[in-house]
């Protein structure tokens, strides 16, 4: 398994036609089939870190670390938003873990500043 920085292609690939908004991020790729799509993406001025894994990623505890540390490393300036992906039980304790806090929880919304 490998983490390298996502391509256009990449990212057209995983969302099955152009995403919402530019990015810049990684994949995860497990024999030429990419298992998670990670990276930072600007929303009406705001700066927000992502990341949408398929089920079969979630064993690989230290990739997905590795993969948080890339995509924190191109955060730009001090404030940086995350949405906690729904399903996945760890994911606020994990965003939490990189110094987020918790603005809304119906929306599990989390600023770290």
């Amino acid at each position: 398994m490998e983490i390298r920085r996502a391509t256009p292609k990449d990212v057209n690939s995983w969302y099955d036609g152009q995403p919402a908004y530019s990015m810049k991020g990684y994949v995860i790729v497990d024999e030429e089939e990419i298992i998670a799509l990670c990276g930072v993406f600007w929303c009406k001025g705001k700066q927000y870190i992502f990341s949408e894994i398929k089920e079969q990623m979630l064993k690989y505890k230290k990739l997905i670390i590795k993969a948080a540390r890339k995509v924190m490393a191109d955060v730009e300036g001090e404030t940086v938003y995350a949405i906690a992906t729904e399903g996945i039980e760890s994911a606020p304790r994990f965003i939490e873990h990189y110094g987020f806090e918790c603005i809304d929880p119906e929306a599990k919304l989390y600023r770290r500043a």
